[in-house]
């Protein structure tokens, strides 16, 4: 497996950023469980994942074999802190642009991970030279992560109303989006 990035949190751990492999499945799909627990800002709440490891292994590889798609790990001491995945268009008209979703363990919030993430997807889409803006849903409310894409120069583009529900509660999300041209 491929290093992509190596950096350090803002509390000197040492974190590494990789593609994921069908091989991390298991510990992928436990990771998401973990994060689904912890933030209410997700599109799902604990177990409703509803991926099974055999599942998750064919999605990772498809992530692989795909020329329009990135699923980024990041790891400290081996294990997941942290994930990124990232689509984009697969016909002509539309393969210039994508959509990512980003996670990080409650843990490593404000640590540079998730900016880390973002920063070596850029590389990726940049370096692929196919990929020129990158899209992203955000809760209103997730004022962190709010404040990391504007730095990262994200503008806001809409707002969808009423788009998550968590527990009887609705939430308004941004859109936001990226040129890279």
């Amino acid at each position: 497996m491929e290093i992509l990035k190596k950096g350090s949190t803002k509390n000197g751990l040492t974190y590494i950023i990789r593609e994921a492999v069908g091989d991390d499945a298991a510990e992928q799909v436990a990771y998401i469980e973990q994060v689904c627990s912890e933030s209410t800002m997700l599109p799902m709440g604990p177990g409703e994942f509803g991926i099974e490891e055999a599942e998750e292994v064919t999605i990772l590889n498809d992530y692989l074999d795909s020329p329009h798609k990135l699923f980024l790990l990041a790891t400290i001491d081996g294990q997941i802190v942290g994930s990124l995945s990232f689509t984009a268009g697969h016909r002509p008209r539309v393969r210039h642009y994508g959509e990512f979703g980003l996670s990080v363990a409650q843990k490593y919030w404000g640590q540079g991970l998730g900016g880390a993430l973002l920063d070596t997807l850029f590389d990726w889409a940049v370096g692929g030279g196919v990929v020129k803006k990158i899209n992203l849903k955000v809760n209103t409310l997730n004022e962190r992560a709010v404040g990391l894409y504007l730095k990262k120069g994200f503008v806001f583009e809409g707002k969808v109303l009423k788009d998550l529900c968590v527990d009887g509660e609705y939430f308004d999300h941004h859109i936001m989006g990226k040129s890279l041209f």
